[in-house]
């Protein structure tokens, strides 16, 4: 009788999916009737569905695994940490598990590490550009490249600061050669207030060579 009871037992648990519980309940059976035939058949086919159960497990893990996988490959971290969750929901005990979620976690902090730099490299550009356009130019590249020491794989910002370099370059050449013929102007004025108007006259050729729209 309690050998009965205890497989009735057993197979109501089995009939709802709770097999550990259901073997737990045939093992208590044998234990009090080893030889008992019925006990025996059912204890083999719990054990057969435990092992289907975890087969299906491991399946159903590799397979949100592998999707975890490709979404890193796509860097997608959403999708990556979302079907990670559901690998570990299956109960699998997959050693890849760890594996991938210490990658996930690695995307994580690259991430945040890219989108810091994204960040700062921005914020520090627009005020480098805000200083070049209000005349610091010499401040503004002294800017970018203490930035680019510390980033030397941005490449934003190394093109942006070699066009201040040359824009520098281009501007500084032309504010000499406004300030040459400015000096040139003042030694014409000189020369024609002292009656060498020969010499005023070249000086003034000469600054007109330098900048043609020169109104001195």
């Amino acid at each position: 009788d309690g050998v009965r009871s205890l497989l009735a037992e057993a197979g109501e648990a089995r009939a709802h999916g709770r097999l550990d519980a259901a073997l737990a309940l045939a093992n208590q059976a044998l234990l009090i009737h080893p030889d008992h035939a019925e006990a025996r058949q059912f204890s083999t086919r719990v054990r057969q569905d435990l092992a289907a159960a975890e087969a299906e497990k491991a399946r159903n893990c590799e397979r949100f695994l592998e999707r975890a996988r490709s979404a890193l490959q796509l860097e997608d971290l959403v999708d990556a940490e979302r079907q990670m969750q559901l690998a570990v929901q299956t109960g699998s005990s997959n050693p890849e598990i760890a594996i991938v979620r210490t990658a996930i976690v690695e995307a994580r902090t690259a991430r945040e590490k890219a989108d810091a730099l994204v960040e700062e490299v921005g914020s520090q550009l627009a005020l480098a550009r805000s200083e070049f356009q209000n005349g610091d130019r010499t401040l503004a590249i002294k800017r970018l490249e203490t930035l680019a020491l510390r980033h030397p794989s941005s490449t934003a910002l190394h093109v942006e600061l070699e066009r201040l370099r040359t824009e520098h370059r281009k501007l500084g050449a032309a504010e000499q050669t406004q300030s040459d013929a400015d000096q040139l102007a003042l030694e014409a004025a000189s020369a024609l207030e002292k009656g060498d108007a020969q010499t005023a006259t070249r000086l003034a050729e000469e600054a007109l060579a330098r900048v043609p729209s020169h109104e001195g």
